[in-house]
């Protein structure tokens, strides 16, 4: 995985490296990825855990019933934002093509994801934190050129957004990671 521009040990996943992922992920947390690599959700936002932080807190995961599936949005309310604060998530095509591959379908209610990869004793070993989100921030950047519109769709700040993230992707860097499509042979 490419670490970002800048030394914050934030990396930034290929299209390449994130369908080697989706191949090695069992199918009980494959809605966790694509909720971090196509929605931009925090993993504390897409999967609630004690190694998170989230021990004694109110927090949950997303649910089937927070995603719209009609309007195309996730609305992310003040019991799954980290900030506390609630938000509306797009659900493009792309997610939405994972999300069902996923096993995520409309109607759905409850818990939608698995575990938070880190905690999987498979993937705990040089699993880069939030290397989903980040990659997705980085894409979605390359593709808005709107750093406002995308820090309110992640739930941060412009100046987190300038600092933390790699802004230096192309638009064709960004449009090839929002083209992936779960391959025939991972379908469910």
């Amino acid at each position: 995985m490419k670490k970002s521009n800048n030394d914050k040990n934030r990396f930034v996943l290929t299209p390449e490296e994130f369908m080697s992922l989706a191949i090695a992920v069992p199918p009980q947390h494959r809605a966790s990825i694509v909720l971090q690599a196509f929605c931009g959700l925090r993993s504390v936002e897409a999967i609630p855990s004690i190694g998170n932080g989230m021990k004694g807190s109110s927090r949950r995961g997303i649910h089937g019933e927070d995603i719209d599936w009609v309007n195309n949005q996730i609305r992310m309310s003040n019991v799954v934002s980290k900030s506390g604060y609630p938000r509306i998530i797009p659900l493009t095509p792309t997610a939405r093509a994972w999300l069902a591959w996923a096993g995520v379908h409309p109607g759905q209610i409850g818990p939608v994801y698995g575990k938070n990869l880190a905690e999987v004793r498979e993937f705990r070993t040089g699993w880069p934190k939030d290397a989903l989100r980040y990659s997705y921030g980085c894409y979605q950047i390359a593709i808005m050129r709107s750093l406002p519109q995308v820090a309110e769709e992640m739930g941060s700040s412009e100046t987190m957004l300038e600092n933390y993230y790699d802004n230096s992707k192309s638009r064709e860097e960004g449009e090839a990671w929002f083209a992936l499509r779960p391959p025939e042979e991972i379908q469910p």
